[in-house]
């Protein structure tokens, strides 16, 4: 069996999508009997395999074995975890991260929320990655902005050993105009020497792919997509549990959910703004049926979450929209079950997990053309999706009031998604998938 290494600078969970691909991709992998290392520089919401047991709750079952090199003193250690036996349990090997402008300011790199032209690899971290990469069959990097995906495509090219990059919709015209100079100057100057050399650039659908492949002069691939949490295809926990939890689920009226990280370009002051002429289109109509809004998820950058409560308290809709915090494990799957529907009104989403987790639940979801995925998820019955652009709030508020004076539509509809979902995204196929895509 190959040795495979899955590269991404942080594991934070409150990131979502990517890093739930990473941290489901090396046990699927794993699984299948391959040698599984994942190299990061932050593993704090890695489950070490010494804690974890049979899934309660928020802790899922199964683990990594975990690894930490911050002096030299700590890479014999590492070595030899190399050489142990992985009887199907990834390795998390966490390395250093600098920074050069984080260290003059006197901060430390991992306080920052995003890609830096100034972030790097360390000696220590590339020593470390070298012996990772030792006898490995490939390394699969994910993203594009990260400049230490560049350093450890090159020491792979170096070394002898393909590589594999998913952009993971970075290179979206949409992602592509935002900052677009520095994008492309980044590209010119560091990135694009890997989209160069790759044994292969991963797209995970075909709309990603017809959008990114002009960046890219190496072998390109739609498909397959983001892998999903194996738990959604086991018996589901049921509503109640969520409904214990969370109060707003309690009260009367359509429960409209946003599930992911609160971030600009995902549209959650569309919905607050939404859920404002929801509850003016009661005031002048009391036959209006009530909508209850809530968000499950993580500020993204932090301060945003607070800017969203902000101009939640400023409309006055305290009574109205309703923030959850993040929400994991069981809890999820039961919050994904107690609602009618899950909304995301982004402006840019590669593939929309969080989608097709909720159609797996049964539950019918609403979003935008600006999704790549969004004609298979049309075309599985399960959503309902919306042009976009300018008028997407006013869009959205037709939309879900429609919903909320006709709920009788929203069962079939999610039976049909679910049926869709689970035929398309069975784990075992898709770690299949994977596995032809970075081992052949």
């Amino acid at each position: 069996m190959a040795r495979i290494v899955q590269y991404l600078k942080w594991m934070r969970r409150r990131d979502g999508g990517v890093v739930n691909t990473c941290m489901l991709l090396c046990p699927m992998l794993a699984g299948l009997g391959h040698d599984v290392v994942l190299l990061t520089c932050e593993d704090d919401d890695v489950p070490d395999v010494r804690d974890a047991g049979p899934a309660d709750g928020d802790r899922p079952a199964g683990g990594y074995r975990k690894v930490r090199v911050d002096a030299s003193r700590d890479l014999p250690a590492l070595d030899a975890a190399l050489r142990e036996p992985f009887a199907g349990v990834p390795l998390c090997v966490r390395v250093p991260l600098g920074d050069y402008v984080a260290t003059l300011r006197g901060r430390n790199a991992l306080d920052s929320e995003r890609d830096t032209p100034t972030q790097y690899l360390p000696g220590l971290s590339m020593q470390a990655a070298r012996l990772v990469l030792r006898g490995a069959s490939t390394l699969h990097l994910h993203g594009v902005w990260a400049p230490s995906n560049a350093a450890l495509a090159r020491l792979a090219h170096k070394l002898g050993v393909p590589f594999v990059v998913s952009p993971h919709g970075m290179l979206d015209a949409w992602s592509m105009q935002q900052g677009s100079l520095k994008k492309q100057v980044f590209l010119r100057l560091v990135a694009g020497w890997q989209l160069r050399n790759a044994a292969r650039v991963h797209f995970e659908n075909e709309e990603e792919l017809l959008q990114g492949r002009s960046y890219c002069e190496a072998p390109v691939v739609a498909g397959p997509p983001p892998p999903l949490d194996p738990a959604a295809f086991a018996p589901l926990p049921g509503p109640d549990l969520a409904r214990e939890a969370f109060a707003p689920l309690r009260e009367e009226g359509l429960k409209v959910l946003f599930l992911g990280r609160l971030n600009p370009k995902k549209g959650p002051d569309k919905l607050i703004d939404a859920a404002s002429a929801w509850r003016n289109a009661r005031a002048s109509d009391a036959s209006t049926p009530q909508i209850v809004t809530m968000f499950a998820g993580l500020g993204h950058p932090p301060e945003y979450e607070t800017q969203l409560r902000e101009r939640v308290s400023r409309l006055g809709l305290e009574s109205d929209v309703h923030f959850l915090g993040l929400v994991t494990g069981d809890r999820k799957w039961s919050l994904l079950q107690a609602v009618d529907l899950v909304v995301l009104p982004t402006s840019q989403e590669n593939f929309g997990i969080a989608l097709v987790e909720a159609m797996l639940c049964g539950t019918p979801v609403l979003t935008t053309k600006q999704v790549d995925t969004w004609r298979e998820f049309e075309r599985g019955g399960g959503a309902i999706v919306l042009d976009g652009g300018g008028t997407l709030v006013p869009d959205l508020t037709k939309a879900v009031l429609a919903i909320a004076r006709a709920p009788d539509q929203l069962r079939p509809r999610g039976e049909a998604g679910q049926t869709w979902a689970r035929a398309t995204y069975e784990p075992g196929a898709m770690a299949a998938a994977y596995e032809r895509v970075l081992v052949g």
